[in-house]
């Protein structure tokens, strides 16, 4: 199986060995915490109480939260 197919990969930090995720498994990864995310706001809506402070937005690549921008925002204006 080539790299370009895989979901992740080694890499070495010095004689560690290191799973990370190719770009195929990335996008994967990233769309699957974007629905998790959606599914919890959902959640919280319904139950009527948004959390003030979102601090693992935080810690997540621009690519992730600007996803979860969109598709929580859809094409609003």
């Amino acid at each position: 199986m080539d790299d370009q197919e895989r979901f992740l990969s080694i890499g070495y930090q010095g004689d560690m060995p290191l799973l990370y995720f190719s770009d195929k498994g990335w996008i994967i990864q990233r769309e699957q915490t974007v629905d998790l995310w959606l599914k919890q706001w959902s959640g919280w809506v319904e139950e009527g109480k948004l959390p003030e402070d979102m601090p693992y937005l935080k810690n997540n690549s621009r690519e992730t939260v600007l996803l979860f921008l969109k598709k929580n925002c859809g094409d609003r204006q």
